[in-house]
């Protein structure tokens, strides 16, 4: 099967780890950014993980390089529009892109100015490139919770405009997720929806805490589900859509090996709603094999040379129809399908697909 000429849908792609490397060298010299080089090459080498990898917490580090560069209107509207450009070219028909706009701030440049920039380069993208997205805006657990609250109302402001959505991200192993309650109330009065990072390198009673006390209806990663067969069924009953990140899982050291997978554990227990992601792509080709679990047939990844900057998620394969929902929204079954922005309607009945991750690429 030739998997790039398929139309796909990504819903878990963070807009800051998906920038391109040539992209951060020279936004760095355009902006008089100061970098430990403005080489393409040799930065790749410090913006990319590799097998030297040991953790979320190692995983996460790569990010700060390229921070600097991010409280900039020309950053994110750029990198936003090349996302468009990088997906259309994957054949990507939908996304879900996020970012933290509280890491993208200065004292001339607001969270809001971040939120506004990113969303011009998205509309310009999807008009330039035929694509449909919608942004995330991360809360952070390692922020105030004022600034979480902050980011709540600028998703409500947005919330017609592309915003579609709430997260929380960051460290899950050192920041928990409960000083940050008040910002998922808020969200829910608002009625905006939310997905966490939880389970990813930390405790199921993290993916519980998540669903059953924040409200989210989606979870990022949630590898941990399988070591708590109670919560499972409880997270199944409520409908709980997880976007399983195979990729990212092995850099973060979250699974040992691919043939491990805690998709393979989800599915043989009969979990039915499961959105199949993989956060990175990589800067070379690797030899792939195939978990065949069901209906679902995932290429994952045998070897690692993983990627940070440039990475984008696994992409949804359609097969056949979408389901009309309540509300206008669409979800699948055998591998659920939540997407928080809606998708248009394809003709009645439900839809039937393979969840496929994309083969390792060449950096841009």
């Amino acid at each position: 099967m030739n998997f790039k000429a398929l139309p796909k849908i990504d819903l878990h792609l963070h807009l800051d780890g998906a920038i391109r490397v040539p992209t951060i060298a020279e936004l760095g010299d355009e902006l008089g950014i100061k970098l430990p080089t403005y080489d393409p090459k040799q930065l790749a080498a410090l913006v990319q993980v590799n097998r030297d990898c040991r953790s979320l917490t190692d995983f996460l580090k790569r990010f700060e390089v390229f921070y600097p560069l991010l409280p900039f209107a020309k950053t994110q509207e750029r990198i936003a529009y090349e996302l468009c450009e990088d997906c259309r070219r994957d054949n990507v028909i939908y996304f879900e892109a996020r970012f933290a706009p509280a890491l993208a701030t200065s004292p001339r440049f607001t969270m809001e100015d971040a939120v506004t920039a990113a969303l011009e380069g998205f509309r310009r993208g999807q008009r330039d490139f035929n694509i449909r997205s919608g942004l995330i805006l991360c809360c952070y657990r390692s922020i105030s919770v004022a600034e979480n609250i902050a980011t709540v109302k600028l998703a409500h402001k947005y919330r017609d405009q592309g915003v579609i959505g709430i997260d929380l991200a960051g460290d899950e192993n050192h920041f928990a997720a409960a000083p940050h309650a008040e910002a998922f109330a808020l969200a829910r009065k608002l009625e905006i929806p939310i997905t966490i990072h939880a389970g990813e390198g930390g405790r199921p009673e993290n993916i519980r805490e998540a669903v059953f006390t924040h409200g989210a209806t989606r979870i990022g990663h949630g590898v941990s589900l399988q070591n708590d067969p109670e919560l499972l069924k409880a997270v199944r009953d409520q409908g709980t859509v997880f976007e399983i990140c195979l990729t990212s899982n092995l850099q973060t050291c979250t699974v040992p090996l691919a043939r491990r997978a805690s998709v393979q554990e989800i599915l043989r227990r009969k979990s039915p709603r499961h959105a199949q992601h993989r956060r990175p792509r990589h800067q070379q080709h690797h030899p792939q094999r195939r978990i065949r679990t069901g209906r679902a047939r995932i290429p994952t990844q045998a070897g690692a040379n993983p990627r940070v900057a440039g990475q984008r998620g696994t992409r949804r394969v359609w097969r056949t129809h979408l389901a009309p929902q309540p509300g206008g929204a669409n979800s699948a079954i055998v591998f659920g399908l939540n997407n928080f922005g809606g998708f248009p309607r394809h003709g009645k009945g439900r839809l039937t697909l393979h969840a496929a991750s994309w083969p390792p690429g060449i950096a841009r």
